[in-house]
């Protein structure tokens, strides 16, 4: 007998409150106690087995047993199965066999976690029959499923008490910000982002005179489209409500005008027993009232430090100080991190695994042509003048020692950020619909991204696509149909980065031409010509709005 080897598609696990390294010795004692060399834990809910942590198994085959584990308790109606597996069903058998690699004895103890239809399930196993297990044997067992049970509800109140005073802050700072000078208003929202509530101060400024309640958020705010869930098989994308703090948005007015935004949102109780979300709308640009750093909360720090505990510190102080911050946990992360994004200022660690700290800026600095120059603070456990010598070797420009104090971080970093350009206010004279998507998601990069960066985006898709509308007139003159289709795919993806829908609409109408003609291709590929060249004059216009 094979044990199966693929898992079928399963629901989201439920989520447990133990992590597995803090149920390593409870699964020593209860291998030693039953004289085996595994031992496995699984939660059980409704019929779904999950693995919660394994002792001398491998991953693959500790998913394999949780696929097992309900049909060799079928039938079990007792809190333990101690059974020899070779005289038992094919299930047991099976599960034996890929716990201990024989279809020897199998143990298996059930006993309540967490809540009345949550169980956990310790199964252990050994090769060889044995034809009873003492009673001091089982006793001890039910022993350790009952301080496994005890620690995982220990936990679990921690993670409740811990989330009703986070739920607490966040209740407290909302109410701070909803009496900001800079808060014009605030709506209310349900899960799936319809309009409950508004503020009249909200409807006022953004001169809206119709009742807008039944409306939905994005049809006046738009976020960052990268910010939106992944759509799920059965439905759209959804905003991340529990994750809307201090995020950028914008609104575009009757006249043309953007007006920018940050929104914060806090969970209410509204009519009654509805779950929802109060949204405070702050304007964006001058952020004198919250962090000690005016004008920079689109600036991201990034913290290269491998203990939580210093993360979630030095995550607050920056965060305080008005700027974002964004973790990784070694130097490989960090050098990914920077290839992908433009940072104000790295916060770097000097001793992590994988790669440490001096390792990290030695890669950073060696490659500035193509990430650029990013302001480097190394940050140390150790003062030593060799300490300091090797980090500006490497290339750091600022050198802090452990403890980090509040004060001396907003010191350097006020040094080493400079707070953002004032955006140049949008043109308000009327727009085509394909030059206003062009410009709101350009707005929208600029929510991410410097300025700069934005502008050099721009730059290198007029330059690039332009080169690529040139190879495709001679891809279509010797009919190389497919070398036309990767490149236009390439012009698609680029172009939905910046908002050309109408030229991006023109590529896909020529991936789905199959089996046409030439001419139709060719009208295809004239057609992608002619929205590039739409699209160009709006792009251009952005650039000269930047200065």
């Amino acid at each position: 007998m094979t044990p199966p080897t693929s898992s079928p598609a399963r629901p989201r696990p439920v989520p447990y409150a133990l992590p597995p390294d803090a149920l390593a010795g409870l699964l020593q004692l209860a291998a030693h106690v039953a004289l085996t060399s595994t031992a496995s834990l699984y939660l059980e809910q409704r019929g779904n087995v999950w693995p919660l942590a394994y002792l001398g198994l491998e991953e693959d085959s500790a998913r394999t047993a949780a696929l097992l584990v309900p049909d060799a308790l079928n039938g079990f109606d007792h809190e333990s199965v101690i059974a020899d597996a070779s005289l038992e069903s094919e299930a047991i058998s099976l599960l034996t066999s890929v716990l201990a690699q024989e279809p020897g004895l199998l143990m298996l103890f059930r006993f309540p976690v967490l809540s009345n239809d949550c169980n956990a399930v310790l199964a252990l196993a050994h090769p060889v029959p044995r034809p009873q297990v003492s009673a001091e044997t089982s006793v001890l067992l039910s022993e350790v499923c009952r301080q496994i049970a005890l620690r995982m509800e220990a936990r679990e109140d921690k993670r409740e008490l811990e989330a009703a005073r986070d739920l607490q802050a966040i209740l407290r700072q909302h109410v701070t910000l909803l009496s900001d000078p800079r808060c014009i208003g605030h709506c209310v929202v349900n899960d799936a982002g319809h309009l409950l509530a508004m503020s009249d101060s909200l409807r006022s400024h953004l001169s809206l005179s119709d009742d807008v309640t039944a409306s939905s958020f994005e049809q006046l705010f738009a976020f960052d489209s990268t910010f939106q869930d992944i759509p799920e098989m059965d439905g759209p994308a959804g905003i991340p409500w529990n994750r809307v703090h201090d995020t950028d948005c914008i609104h575009r007015s009757a006249n043309g005008q953007l007006l920018r935004f940050r929104a914060f949102s806090a969970p209410v109780t509204f009519a009654g027993d509805e779950l929802a979300w109060s949204v405070a709308m702050l304007r964006a640009g001058n952020d004198d009232g919250i962090g000690l750093m005016s004008g920079r909360h689109t600036q991201t720090v990034l913290i290269a430090e491998d203990h939580p505990v210093n993360q979630r510190v030095i995550q607050g102080m920056v965060e305080k100080l008005g700027l974002r911050a964004e973790i990784v946990s070694n130097g490989l992360e960090a050098v990914h991190a920077v290839c992908h994004r433009r940072y104000a200022a790295i916060l770097m660690d000097c001793q992590m695994p994988e790669m440490d700290g001096i390792e990290a800026t030695k890669f950073i600095r060696g490659n500035e042509e193509s990430i650029g120059r990013i302001p480097i603070v190394a940050v140390t456990a150790f003062g030593h003048d060799d300490d300091r010598r090797r980090c500006l070797e490497a290339g750091v420009d600022e050198f802090m020692v452990k403890p980090i104090r509040m004060e001396a971080l907003a010191d350097v970093l006020r040094r080493w950020t400079a707070p953002d350009a004032e955006a140049p206010e949008p043109s308000a004279g009327t727009q085509n619909p394909a030059a206003r998507r062009v410009e709101e998601a350009l707005e929208r990069l600029r929510a991410d991204l410097d300025t700069d960066v934005v502008r050099d985006v721009v730059n290198l898709f007029l330059e690039d696509s332009g080169a690529r509308i040139e190879s495709l007139r001679t891809m279509a003159e010797f009919q190389r149909w497919q070398d036309a289709r990767e490149l236009v795919h390439k012009i698609k993806g680029s172009s939905s980065s910046l908002g050309a829908r109408d030229l991006v609409e023109a590529c896909e109408a020529f991936e789905n031409e199959r089996l046409s003609a030439p001419e139709v291709l060719r009208q295809r590929l004239a057609d992608i010509e002619r929205r590039f060249e739409e699209t160009v004059p709006s792009l251009k216009q952005y650039l000269t709005q930047l200065g």
